[in-house]
């Protein structure tokens, strides 16, 4: 996430980035097409950024689409709840997890601790899968609790639950409306 918004918004320095996004203006809304259900399950399906006029700049621009991309995330994490498997904390690894602003803003958007797990998450999992099929551990939960070691977590600030949870309500507006499809051909 962090790497296509430096890109494409030429906000290439990661401490450049944090210092717009902390900075941004609201009114911006992003839609990214990535994560409202893809455009492999759903052709049609094109990202949106709406509310732009002349005052927003790349600092807007960028932290509305981190926090479209955490709508995106809590869409997915209610599909959990309504399956009955409520989730207690959010785990995030790799290079975009060090970004202090995106894991606040993913804390505030779900309602959840957000826990970094250091270092490779992929390369960890594969050693622990090896580690249970050679007998080094008991089983998942001994492998989990001997491996992984989060950084303290990130937790929400109910002062912005309110303000976040008008922000999901309209991105699922906008997930569904017309701005997001592409006409039919």
């Amino acid at each position: 996430m962090a790497s296509w918004t430096e890109q494409a918004l030429g906000l290439i320095e990661t401490r450049g980035l944090v210092g717009a996004i902390e900075a941004a203006d609201a009114g911006v809304k992003a839609a990214p097409v990535k994560l409202l259900g893809t455009e492999r399950t759903d052709p049609a399906l094109r990202g949106a950024i709406t509310g732009l006029s002349l005052r927003h700049g790349r600092a807007a621009i960028a932290r509305a689409s981190f926090e479209g991309v955490a709508y995106a995330i809590r869409s997915q994490l209610d599909l959990l709840v309504q399956g009955g498997m409520a989730p207690t904390d959010l785990r995030v690894s790799g290079g975009d997890a060090r970004l202090a602003t995106w894991n606040r803003i993913k804390a505030d958007v779900t309602g959840l601790p957000v826990l970094t797990i250091p270092g490779d998450a992929a390369t960890t999992g594969v050693a622990m899968l090896a580690g249970l099929g050679s007998g080094v551990y008991r089983d998942p939960a001994d492998a989990i609790g001997r491996c992984v070691r989060p950084d303290p977590p990130v937790l929400p600030d109910p002062a912005n639950r309110d303000r976040y949870d008008e922000g999901f309500r309209e991105h699922v507006e906008l997930a569904s409306s017309v701005v997001v499809r592409r006409p039919e051909v």
